[in-house]
């Protein structure tokens, strides 16, 4: 996120794809972007993105090597919006942004979600294709998670209701 204008980690010198983690208990794969270029700014980036076995959400983990983000810039993510409605939740010092409905490719019912400790300071960016969050403190490192769960997954969720259980549990 920067100067009110969202940007995916595209342009950049060199991208390089590795699997660091690959067992019965976790995977992950690691993204390094040299000299990662947003309107001229220039830094190099990992991208961690990891899951763990029986978890319906992932983890991801944005780094800055060597330094922090240019001034005025911050992280962001979010749900790509196939639907309208967001639900925003604050339980304890986490965040979540969610939303259920019939959004999967067969329009069957399924969930997404977006989970992040209050300390990075979440914000809502208005976007017309998605549900984006600014991260207003962490101009090194941000963690959050994301999940998604469709409604003929085997973790049984059906609804919204079982859905907003699984955010919560993803929280903790």
């Amino acid at each position: 996120w920067y100067q009110d204008s969202l940007y995916t980690l595209s342009h950049c010198r060199e991208k390089t794809i590795e699997i660091i983690e690959n067992n019965n208990l976790k995977s992950t794969i690691r993204t390094t972007f040299k000299q990662l270029n947003i309107e001229g700014k220039q830094f190099d980036l990992v991208q961690d993105w990891s899951i763990k076995a029986g978890q319906p959400w992932s983890e991801i983990q944005l780094k800055v090597i060597n330094g922090k983000l240019p001034d005025g810039m911050n992280f962001a993510t979010g749900i790509v919006k196939l639907l309208p409605e967001i639900i925003q939740g604050e339980p304890t010092d986490y965040f979540y942004a969610m939303n259920w409905g019939k959004q999967s490719f067969h329009k069957e019912n399924m969930g997404m979600a977006i989970i992040a400790e209050k300390k990075y300071q979440p914000e809502h960016i208005a976007d017309e294709l998605s549900h984006a969050y600014a991260f207003k403190n962490g101009d090194q490192e941000v963690r959050y998670r994301y999940s998604s769960v469709w409604e003929r997954d085997h973790n049984k969720v059906k609804d919204a209701a079982g859905f907003k259980h699984v955010v919560e549990q993803a929280g903790r």
